[in-house]
């Protein structure tokens, strides 16, 4: 049955730029009080002005989503303002673009940090309230490196794969509480994010052919219909369904068409 969207609520973290952004002005249309958390106030505020510009009702919070404080007070406003949460949106992220071997482990931490426990704590905070309401839905925006593994992407690929598990688990965990768990799977999208932080002095990482660069607002369209339509995967390319099926039939396969090429190794530092 095709759920209404009007006067739920939702949390979307990440939501000051990018898919988030997309997503949250999306909601607003559709008449969903929203609630944004990033950590720069600046950009989160002039995200809610425009949003509550349209006649829409906007609540931001500041904070980090791994720090599991901040993860919760996010929560903990968004159900004291609205009433209860009907909607969590895991979508902030952090990447790199380095060899495995050459990747800070500063940077490696960070991007756990973010990427995994980022959207376990929200996650975990949102869980008992909407089990108490009877019902609500967690969405985990994930990538196309979470089917497969993807050269210069180590950490993210895992950190990414690693919200699929998460996803899947709390999946079978929550079924009987009325609770829906979806993951989005975006492949290249026209974001800042786009282009990864690099390390500098770093070896080089060739990248492969983009096969399609899709826009945020058309990632937020897809996940605007999977709240309407609960379903627990969405692929808004959807030709990368069939990718998805070739890693699972064939992994050798499609790790040697990804592979990237022989290179001289760096200097153990």
């Amino acid at each position: 049955m095709k759920r209404m969207l009007s006067g739920r609520s939702v949390l979307i973290t990440g939501a000051s730029s990018g898919i988030g952004l997309a997503l949250a002005r999306a909601c607003a249309a559709s008449g969903m009080r929203v609630a944004l958390m990033a950590r720069s106030p600046g950009p989160l505020e002039a995200a809610a002005a425009e949003i509550r510009a349209s006649g829409r009702e906007c609540l931001t919070i500041a904070g980090d989503v791994s720090l599991p404080a901040d993860a919760r007070r996010a929560v903990a406003e968004a159900e004291r303002s609205f009433g209860g949460l009907d909607v969590l949106v895991n979508n902030a992220g952090y990447g790199l673009l380095a060899w495995l071997e050459e990747t800070p482990a500063a940077e490696a931490e960070r991007i756990v940090a973010v990427n995994l426990l980022g959207s376990f704590h929200p996650t975990a905070a949102a869980i008992p309230g909407m089990r108490a309401r009877g019902g609500g839905h967690v969405i985990f925006v994930s990538s196309i490196v979470g089917k497969k593994g993807t050269p210069g992407y180590a950490l993210y690929s895992a950190t990414k794969f690693g919200q699929v598990g998460l996803a899947d688990a709390l999946r079978a965990e929550v079924a009987a509480d009325g609770i829906d768990v979806s993951v989005v799977y975006p492949i290249s999208t026209a974001t800042g994010f786009r282009t990864a932080r690099v390390v500098p002095g770093a070896t080089p990482v060739p990248q492969h052919a983009t096969i399609k660069v899709q826009s945020a607002e058309h990632v937020a369209r897809a996940i605007v219909t999977c709240l309407r339509r609960p379903k627990a995967e969405v692929h808004p390319f959807p030709p990368m369904r069939l990718f998805a099926a070739a890693v699972q039939l064939f992994p050798g396969l499609t790790t040697r068409l990804l592979a990237a090429p022989r290179r001289e190794r760096p200097s153990p530092r």
